[in-house]
């Protein structure tokens, strides 16, 4: 049971929360430049302090399918802070994500997790940032450069964008150093309301990608809200997360209650 908590919420991350919704009708397709888009881009996103969402979550591969419920709640560019129950039971986990640490507490095995995102990298080989899995959660684009690179084109009825992943520039020996570009960044607009339909995140060099769905957008507070997620991992239609989000809440008072308890025994995944 130990390692199937750890399995599911590894999956969770790697593949990575009373409204009406709104009916969408598609124009015809216009030209349009680059720098439109992106100002219509930065313009549709969901811009918000704090974000609650209670949401079902199902998790399956080729194996086996997973189906429990959550609740999300996220301090933007801060932290993001899990609860993980069966459909029917008590909390079965609780994560809490920073800009530079992983926490997670496994309440079935009375255990617990500490790490940092380097730690991802060097035993999974996944280049995990706070970033990437808040704009999942949230259905904003990871960010991408906007140099001459940067592609532009009308492709399966959607404006279509793309570049390589804006990196991190870290120290080194007290010179900035960027990261090495591997990550490209693809995104198709609603050609309406130039909200992100579908995003692709490719990792050049490991030949896989994750490939997120946002659907069935609702208007919460005056903004679009995907409340339909989807994510798939590299080309197999059967490795995939689902959340679909039954409420959400924005710009409210939120808390991020993580205590250990100390009998607790610390694991790595």
């Amino acid at each position: 049971m130990s390692k199937r908590v750890g399995y599911l919420i590894i999956s969770i991350l790697i593949l990575l929360v009373a409204c009406k919704t709104e009916k969408i009708s598609r124009k015809p397709l216009e030209g349009k430049n680059k720098d439109f888009l992106l100002e219509k881009l930065e313009k549709n996103e969901v811009d918000f302090k704090t974000f609650s969402g209670r949401s079902a979550i199902t998790v399956q591969n080729e194996e086996k399918k997973n189906s429990f419920k959550s609740t999300i709640r996220i301090q933007k560019d801060s932290a993001i802070w899990v609860s993980i129950t069966p459909l029917f039971g008590i909390e079965l986990a609780r994560i809490l994500l920073t800009k530079d640490s992983l926490k997670v507490i496994n309440r079935i095995n009375a255990e617990y997790f500490i790490g940092d995102y380097e730690y991802f990298y060097k035993k999974y080989d996944i280049a995990l940032e706070f970033e990437t899995v808040q704009a999942l959660l949230i259905g904003n684009k990871v960010d991408f450069e906007r140099d001459e690179k940067l592609k532009f084109s009308i492709d399966k009825e959607k404006y279509y964008l793309g570049n390589i992943k804006r990196r991190k520039v870290v120290k080194a020996e007290k010179k900035p150093k960027k990261i090495d570009d591997n990550e490209l960044v693809s995104l198709w607009l609603n050609p309406t309301t130039f909200k992100i339909e579908e995003m692709l995140i490719s990792d050049l060099t490991a030949s896989r990608f994750v490939r997120a769905l946002f659907m069935q957008h609702q208007e919460i507070d005056g903004k679009l809200f995907p409340t339909q997620l989807t994510y798939y991992l590299n080309e197999s239609v059967n490795d995939r997360v689902d959340i679909e989000y039954s409420k959400i809440t924005l710009d409210q008072p939120i808390s991020f209650s993580f205590n250990i308890p100390s009998k607790y025994e610390q694991v790595f995944y």
